[in-house]
């Protein structure tokens, strides 16, 4: 199976930081929407899974798996709660699709680039001049080659990267 990971960013931080910009969150959201509905088999992180289902996103034909250590109320049928990237994997193991999108917060995706679990990257990117920037993927201990395979702009000031992982 192929895993395509998404996390966004932009100028004041990564898409889970405390400072963000509405115009660049509304235009990560529709890209997000568009690959939930490409890609039927998803890994939310929570805070993730939560803004999916606050911006009301259509996820019934949709096997879910939610990375958390937290209980998770009301889960939508066919979705589970997994406390690990390997877990959240296994939910998977027994179907068709051919791949499965993995939409959380840098940390999230980190983990599974760690492992070695990425086979495509895609990060909506809203670039600018800041003085102090934060890194997108600050734990990784080695250096993960990738080969870009894809660019667009998506909104105003905000562009994605597409890329795949070279293994």
């Amino acid at each position: 199976m192929a895993y395509i990971a998404y996390c966004s960013a932009w100028i004041n931080g990564v898409s889970n930081g405390p400072n963000r910009d509405s115009l660049a969150q509304e235009t990560s959201l529709d890209s997000l929407k568009r690959l939930i509905h490409r890609i039927s088999n998803v890994i939310l992180g929570l805070e993730t899974y939560r803004l999916v289902l606050a911006e009301h996103f259509d996820i019934s034909k949709c096997r879910i798996a939610i990375l958390s250590n937290e209980v998770v109320a009301d889960l939508p049928e066919g979705a589970v709660v997994a406390s690990s990237p390997a877990q959240a994997l296994a939910h998977f193991a027994n179907t068709s699709e051919s791949s499965a999108l993995i939409a959380a917060d840098s940390n999230t995706v980190e983990a599974f680039l760690v492992l070695g679990l990425i086979n495509e990257l895609v990060i909506d990117f809203e670039p600018g001049l800041t003085v102090a920037p934060q890194p997108l993927f600050a734990k990784l201990s080695k250096s993960v080659k990738l080969d870009l395979i894809g660019l667009r702009k998506v909104g105003p000031a905000t562009i994605q990267l597409h890329y795949k992982i070279k293994q």
